[in-house]
């Protein structure tokens, strides 16, 4: 596991806002994190197909590395290897909230309600009225 750095954003963040019983980890998926289980999990996964490079706004493609945009099947990958492993690292009353694609939430909702059926699955939508988000969380 890598507790990210204290010069990061993220744990200076951590520090402005004194949590004190916060501990932040970064990683590619699940690489860098033993078989412990976290309460909250956070992911912007690749998710653009890579067939929609062509279509892809240049600003974007020149400032964003490729393998922070796009992921095979379209797009779905990195989702599917999350979801078939999030119960691993998810604590029971634990939630994981992940961004989608505007066209992906019945998609990634499937993924995660196949890997993990004692859990709920939603889709959450950004100001604009597109899917935007995943959570998955304990069953109410």
């Amino acid at each position: 596991k890598k507790e990210i750095a204290k010069t990061d954003f993220y744990t200076k963040n951590q520090e402005k806002y004194q949590l004190e019983n916060v501990s932040l980890y970064r990683s590619d998926v699940f690489q860098e994190v033993s078989s412990q289980k976290f309460v909250c999990i956070i992911s912007n996964p690749p998710y653009i197909d890579v067939s929609e490079k062509n279509v892809m706004d240049e600003s974007v493609l020149r400032f964003e590395p490729e393998v922070a945009l796009f992921a095979e099947d379209e797009g779905l990958a990195i989702y599917r290897n999350i979801a078939e492993n999030l119960e691993i690292y998810l604590l029971e009353e634990g939630k994981a909230f992940f961004e989608i694609g505007f066209q992906q939430g019945k998609a990634v909702q499937q993924l995660f309600e196949q890997y993990c059926p004692n859990r709920e699955v939603s889709i959450h939508k950004d100001l604009s009225g597109n899917d935007r988000m995943i959570i998955v969380g304990r069953r109410k």
